[in-house]
């Protein structure tokens, strides 16, 4: 199966997120039929599912000092989300967290960011470069594409297209000379 079809069948399997996250069901088709290459596909978004399945099935204290086990609304609210996020952004890496949040996680040379969604409240951070970072905080129904195109536009930015590529300039020794 191409990267295109498991885009399309992602856009199917996860329709029913858009239209809470204030995008059309057209829109969030549109986004999986474009050729975006960092996009997970739909055998990443399996995985990542079942791995949330997996935090939910772990038991009260799991990391050995009294963690809080991780509810099925936190666990659906990630679900969507990844439903979500994943149409643009590559696969994050998860974690369940002590306090029966779950983490998800993006790293690239660029920077990193940091989802943590709960039973009704996300947190998201992003530090991109040295300097520029930042962070907000909402409705855990609420995490929308804009999110996702904010994370894949800061840490997996795009080549150049159409003849507008960085150009580098390159400088040899007094002693090397054009063969032309």
């Amino acid at each position: 199966m191409s990267a295109v079809e498991d885009r399309r069948q992602l856009a199917t399997i996860e329709a029913t997120s858009a239209p809470s996250a204030g995008v059309a069901t057209e829109t969030m088709a549109a986004l999986y039929q474009m050729p975006v290459p960092v996009a997970a596909t739909r055998a990443e978004l399996v995985a990542s599912l079942t791995a949330i399945d997996g935090f939910v099935a772990m038991a009260e204290g799991w990391d050995g000092y009294g963690a809080a086990r991780v509810a099925e609304a936190a666990a659906a609210n990630a679900k969507k989300a990844l439903g979500t996020l994943l149409a643009v952004t590559p696969c994050p890496d998860l974690s369940p967290n002590p306090n029966g949040t779950i983490s998800l996680e993006w790293e690239s040379e660029s920077g990193y960011a940091v989802l943590e969604i709960g039973n009704s409240r996300f947190s998201f951070y992003i530090k991109v470069g040295a300097y520029r970072a930042y962070s907000v905080a909402g409705d855990a129904g609420d995490i929308s594409i804009t999110l996702a195109q904010q994370i894949s536009g800061s840490l997996f930015p795009r080549p150049r297209q159409n003849g507008a590529q960085i150009a580098s300039v390159i400088t040899f020794p007094s002693y090397v000379r054009s063969a032309y």
